[in-house]
């Protein structure tokens, strides 16, 4: 890639990124409290169905995409995955790179830049159940396997064992 096309690329990033604290605005000062107001009074007309209690109590997060924060969220999703490609590289080299990585939140984030539904994601308590149960379960298989070895010692010391045993009496 030439300085050109580099400085071209530094150009449209940085128009992509510009308007964003102009649209953060917009949507704090405009959008959202015209969202509330429409949503509290739909709500007093009754056309909502009761709040599930799971949710009561909870507030409601509206998020609004432009194309712009579209783009600004794919070139997120990018950067990370370059950065975990480059990690991951670094790690085979140097393993100790790889501890400065938080892989479950990498997850997540890229996750949410990609606009992945949050149903698809197990939550981190289902995670730490999982890794505790693979675990046990690799634990499990370890005493297993020592076991079988202690099994397999104690029939080939069995013979030499018998004739020592043997010679004694």
């Amino acid at each position: 890639m030439h300085a050109g096309r580099i400085d071209g690329k530094g150009d449209e990033m940085g128009r992509k990124r510009h308007p964003a604290p102009i649209l953060g605005r917009h949507q704090e000062e405009a959008l959202h409290p015209i969202s509330r107001l429409h949503y509290n009074e739909l709500g007093r007309q009754g056309l909502f169905p009761p709040v599930p209690e799971s949710l009561q109590g909870g507030g409601i997060k509206v998020e609004f995409l432009s194309a712009v924060q579209q783009a600004q969220r794919e070139l997120k999703a990018v950067n990370l995955a370059e950065f975990a490609t480059f990690v991951a590289n670094q790690a085979a080299v140097f393993p100790e790179s790889g501890d400065i990585y938080n892989a479950d939140e990498g997850v997540r984030i890229f996750a949410s830049a990609k606009s992945v539904d949050h149903r698809a994601l197990n939550s981190p308590e289902d995670v730490a159940d999982l890794r505790e149960e693979r675990e046990a379960q690799q634990q499990a298989a370890q005493q297993a396997e020592r076991q079988q070895q202690d099994i397999e010692n104690a029939t080939a010391a069995a013979p030499a064992l018998q004739a020592i045993a043997g010679g004694q009496q």
